[in-house]
């Protein structure tokens, strides 16, 4: 863990510490080969799987260039047709919003999804049959059930979900394989 993250203290009443991620390059300087290390090694995890029409979500904030980056390393291993790639926001924008959901041990714990502009784009959002949810720590797992229980009012024909995170500290029965939802670390 030392290699990954640190932790720094922060003030909210409601998780009074912060995981730092030392490969991102958000809040710690790091060399960009590092980062796509990750981002290789995560995506490479997902290949191993049967994926059929995925939409990647990076998580706001701090996950959203992770999510970008696996997504690209996806790409650029597999000729992927209807894959899309968005990222969640704490943003309140005049666009059409399509998912609230909450991370409720944060400072803000509004979280929206937006609609694409494009057509095609919200079509391949609205139809995915796999969800690959992008964080760069997951204590609780909470706001990705969130999430999937949002998304699956408007896709109740969603087959799979992965959760893909460099730091993940949910205990050995919460993570892994099960049912059709698989964690990466």
């Amino acid at each position: 863990m030392d290699e990954l993250a640190g932790f720094a203290a922060r003030n909210n009443p409601k998780r009074g510490f912060l995981f730092v991620s030392k490969v991102l390059g958000k809040h710690i300087p790091v060399r960009p080969s590092a980062m796509r290390h990750v981002q290789d090694y995560l995506a490479s995890r997902l290949l191993q799987e049967n994926i059929q029409h995925p939409v990647f979500i990076g998580m706001a904030e701090t996950a959203t260039g992770l999510g970008h980056g696996i997504y690209e390393s996806f790409i650029e291993q597999r000729s992927a047709e209807n894959t899309l790639y968005i990222h969640s926001t704490r943003y309140y924008l005049s666009r059409q919003r399509i998912i609230e959901f909450q991370e409720t041990h944060s400072h803000a714990t509004d979280i929206y999804l937006y609609l694409p502009a494009d057509r095609q784009l919200q079509t391949s959002f609205l139809s995915a049959k796999t969800l690959i949810l992008i964080d760069d720590e997951i204590s609780t797992g909470n706001t990705f059930i969130d999430l999937i229980r949002a998304y699956r009012v408007f896709n109740p024909k969603l087959e799979q979900v992965f959760i893909v995170s460099i730091l993940i500290l949910l205990s050995r029965c919460d993570s892994g394989r099960s049912h059709n939802r698989r964690v990466y670390r």
